[in-house]
């Protein structure tokens, strides 16, 4: 595989193990709403959140606008998250501490709004380690569209074939092939039945990565 000169992180499933505190947000809302919720993840994942309200709004009959939900929603995710931060997934820092001592460029590129991107980067303590992100709320296509690993290279300042996406579920994988890029898939707990065929390699954990930067 060839050596990247900048690394794009996915965040929620990839870098933080939050998918169930994303769930319990939506559940919240949907059930504020009247309706019953039985599923144990009803978003899809690595889906920009208004993309998600969409299909929640469609799926569960809900009568409000999309917009509106995802307001609630996100209301809802910030409470969660602020009294519990997700836990980090197995390798984080050990991939981090790799890539602070070489040259690597570095992003996060996430389906998640900036505002939970930030939160979490300030509680992880790794809000001054990424140069730049790249949120769902600054596109106007989500995953698996490319526009925002495209988004990312171009803040960078790298060509997109020389870049390096770690991602935990099939949509930010097709992102990142769509784009030009190498791809690695993590796959979670959540994601571990998806297709990750487009993948150039699937591995176990992000301390494993380590061994494609060196």
């Amino acid at each position: 595989m060839k050596k990247p000169i900048a690394v794009l992180f996915d965040m929620d499933g990839l870098m933080v193990d939050s998918e169930l505190t994303r769930a319990e947000s939506f559940k919240n809302v949907i059930r504020n709403h009247g309706v019953v919720v039985k599923e144990k993840i009803p978003h899809v994942i690595g889906v920009r959140v208004l993309d998600n309200w969409v299909i929640m709004k469609d799926k569960y009959g809900l009568k409000e606008d999309p917009a509106k939900l995802m307001e609630e929603g996100e209301e809802e995710y910030t409470k969660l998250i602020e009294k519990k931060m997700p836990i980090t997934m197995p390798g984080l820092f050990q991939l981090i501490d790799y890539i602070k001592k070489v040259n690597i460029k570095r992003a996060v590129v996430s389906s998640a709004g900036i505002r939970h991107i930030k939160i979490k980067l300030e509680k992880l303590k790794l809000t001054d380690f990424f140069e730049t992100m790249v949120s769902g709320d600054m596109l106007t296509k989500g995953k698996p569209d490319p526009e925002g690993y495209l988004l990312a290279a171009k803040k960078l300042g790298v060509d997109a074939t020389d870049c390096l996406v770690l991602e935990d579920a099939p949509s930010g994988v097709q992102a990142a092939k769509a784009a030009g890029m190498l791809c690695v898939a993590i796959p979670s707990t959540y994601t571990k039945n998806g297709d990750f065929s487009q993948a150039d390699l699937i591995l176990k954990d992000l301390r494993e990565v380590i061994a494609i930067l060196k």
